[in-house]
């Protein structure tokens, strides 16, 4: 496998992370998804970045639903970023 596959694997993962946080309602964490998508990418596709604004303030409106950042119910359910 070549370094640029493998490159835009992680990149397309890291997007993939972040809609599933996002379907969890877990916000705070698609964000950081989105960013470290970015950083690989070198920015996000307009698409993703009106995204990600909404996801953050919907984040900043609305508390998550365990009163703070402690553990998602993505990372309960054992699909945490360790994979």
């Amino acid at each position: 496998m070549t370094r640029e596959v493998r490159h835009e694997e992680v990149i397309e993962a890291s997007l993939d992370r972040a809609e599933a946080y996002a379907r969890l309602g877990d916000f705070a964490r698609a964000v950081e998804w989105l960013d470290r998508a970015a950083t690989a990418r070198g920015g996000l596709p307009p698409a993703y970045r009106a995204q990600r604004e909404r996801w953050v303030r919907t984040t900043a409106v609305r508390p998550s639903q365990t009163g703070g950042y402690g553990k998602s119910r993505l990372a309960q359910a054992g699909a945490g970023a360790g994979r």
